[in-house]
Protein backbone atom coordinates (compact mmCIF):
# COMPACT_ATOMS: atom_id res chain seq x y z
CA UNK A 1 0.00 0.00 0.00
CA UNK A 2 1.25 3.49 -0.92
CA UNK A 3 1.91 5.73 2.04
CA UNK A 4 0.21 9.09 2.34
CA UNK A 5 3.57 10.90 2.00
CA UNK A 6 4.38 9.21 -1.30
CA UNK A 7 0.89 9.88 -2.63
CA UNK A 8 1.13 13.52 -1.56
CA UNK A 9 4.56 13.85 -3.20
CA UNK A 10 3.24 12.40 -6.46
CA UNK A 11 0.24 14.75 -6.43
CA UNK A 12 2.50 17.72 -5.74
CA UNK A 13 4.83 16.72 -8.58
CA UNK A 14 1.92 16.40 -11.03
CA UNK A 15 0.64 19.82 -9.97
CA UNK A 16 4.06 21.44 -10.43
CA UNK A 17 4.43 19.90 -13.89
CA UNK A 18 0.97 21.13 -14.91
CA UNK A 19 1.64 24.67 -13.69
CA UNK A 20 5.09 24.78 -15.30
CA UNK A 21 3.82 23.54 -18.66
CA UNK A 22 1.01 26.10 -18.72
CA UNK A 23 3.48 28.82 -17.74
CA UNK A 24 5.84 27.97 -20.60
CA UNK A 25 3.01 27.89 -23.15
CA UNK A 26 1.49 31.17 -21.98
CA UNK A 27 1.03 33.70 -24.83
CA UNK A 28 2.80 36.30 -22.71
CA UNK A 29 5.89 34.10 -22.72
CA UNK A 30 5.66 33.02 -26.33
CA UNK A 31 8.90 32.39 -28.17
CA UNK A 32 10.58 35.21 -30.00
CA UNK A 33 10.10 35.53 -33.73
CA UNK A 34 12.96 34.83 -36.11
CA UNK A 35 14.26 37.62 -38.35
CA UNK A 36 16.64 37.83 -41.31
CA UNK A 37 18.74 40.98 -41.46
CA UNK A 38 20.30 42.01 -44.78
CA UNK A 39 22.70 44.88 -44.17
CA UNK A 40 24.18 46.10 -47.46
CA UNK A 41 27.01 48.59 -47.61
CA UNK A 42 29.50 49.88 -50.14
CA UNK A 43 33.11 48.70 -50.39
CA UNK A 44 34.13 52.08 -49.00
CA UNK A 45 31.87 51.65 -45.94
CA UNK A 46 32.90 48.04 -45.35
CA UNK A 47 35.60 48.42 -42.70
CA UNK A 48 33.56 50.99 -40.74
CA UNK A 49 30.52 48.67 -40.72
CA UNK A 50 32.67 45.77 -39.52
CA UNK A 51 34.13 47.97 -36.78
CA UNK A 52 30.65 49.11 -35.74
CA UNK A 53 29.39 45.54 -35.41
CA UNK A 54 32.53 44.55 -33.50
CA UNK A 55 31.94 47.43 -31.09
CA UNK A 56 28.41 46.10 -30.39
CA UNK A 57 30.13 42.95 -29.11
CA UNK A 58 31.77 39.77 -30.30
CA UNK A 59 28.54 37.84 -29.68
CA UNK A 60 26.72 39.87 -32.36
CA UNK A 61 29.76 39.79 -34.64
CA UNK A 62 29.89 35.99 -34.45
CA UNK A 63 26.26 35.72 -35.60
CA UNK A 64 26.80 37.65 -38.83
CA UNK A 65 27.83 36.08 -42.14
CA UNK A 66 29.40 38.37 -44.68
CA UNK A 67 29.60 38.37 -48.47
CA UNK A 68 32.26 41.07 -48.58
CA UNK A 69 35.16 38.81 -49.59
CA UNK A 70 33.33 37.91 -52.80
CA UNK A 71 32.27 41.48 -53.62
CA UNK A 72 28.77 41.16 -52.11
CA UNK A 73 29.06 43.83 -49.43
CA UNK A 74 26.19 42.58 -47.29
CA UNK A 75 26.00 41.31 -43.74
CA UNK A 76 23.53 38.46 -43.24
CA UNK A 77 22.10 37.73 -39.83
CA UNK A 78 19.37 35.37 -38.62
CA UNK A 79 18.32 36.27 -35.09
CA UNK A 80 15.43 35.80 -32.68
CA UNK A 81 13.84 38.86 -31.15
CA UNK A 82 10.58 40.13 -29.69
CA UNK A 83 9.85 42.37 -32.68
CA UNK A 84 11.44 44.34 -35.49
CA UNK A 85 12.19 47.27 -33.18
CA UNK A 86 14.17 44.95 -30.91
CA UNK A 87 16.20 43.80 -33.91
CA UNK A 88 16.92 47.42 -34.89
CA UNK A 89 18.07 48.07 -31.34
CA UNK A 90 20.66 45.30 -31.62
CA UNK A 91 22.23 46.78 -34.74
CA UNK A 92 24.83 49.55 -34.87
CA UNK A 93 23.74 52.92 -36.21
CA UNK A 94 25.53 52.28 -39.50
CA UNK A 95 23.03 49.43 -40.14
CA UNK A 96 19.80 51.25 -39.32
CA UNK A 97 18.82 51.10 -43.00
CA UNK A 98 19.16 47.31 -43.07
CA UNK A 99 16.36 45.22 -44.50
CA UNK A 100 14.69 43.19 -41.73
CA UNK A 101 12.44 40.29 -42.72
CA UNK A 102 10.31 38.35 -40.24
CA UNK A 103 10.64 34.64 -41.04
CA UNK A 104 8.23 31.78 -40.55
CA UNK A 105 7.94 28.11 -41.41
CA UNK A 106 5.05 26.35 -43.12
CA UNK A 107 3.74 22.90 -42.38
CA UNK A 108 2.55 20.51 -45.07
CA UNK A 109 -0.98 20.97 -43.70
CA UNK A 110 -0.81 24.74 -44.07
CA UNK A 111 0.35 24.44 -47.67
CA UNK A 112 -2.50 22.04 -48.39
CA UNK A 113 -5.00 24.49 -46.89
CA UNK A 114 -3.55 27.33 -49.04
CA UNK A 115 -4.30 25.24 -52.15
CA UNK A 116 -7.81 24.48 -50.91
CA UNK A 117 -8.54 28.21 -50.45
CA UNK A 118 -7.54 29.06 -54.05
Amino acid sequence: MVSKRILLAICLLVFVVMVASSWFTSPALAANAKYLVLASHTPEECLNVLDDVKEKGTKLLSKFDWGCMTGDHTGYLVIEAKDEEAVKGMLPSSMQGARIVKLNKFTAGQIKSFHEKK
